[in-house]
């Protein structure tokens, strides 16, 4: 990838304890659980895509 950044969401079916640090420690960027808060998707959206 030649050090670029590759930002991933990662929807999970449920959300577990855990769940949110487990992921964004493996390199994620962000998590999100289901049901999908829209609104919040929005956000991290926006915060992870130039312009």
């Amino acid at each position: 990838m030649n050090g670029a950044d590759c930002s991933g969401t990662f929807p999970t079916p449920r959300h577990h304890a855990g769940d949110r640090e487990r992921i964004l420690g493996a390199g994620m960027n962000e998590h999100i659980a289901k049901p999908i808060d829209f609104t919040r998707l929005e956000r991290i959206i926006s915060r992870l895509t130039p312009g």
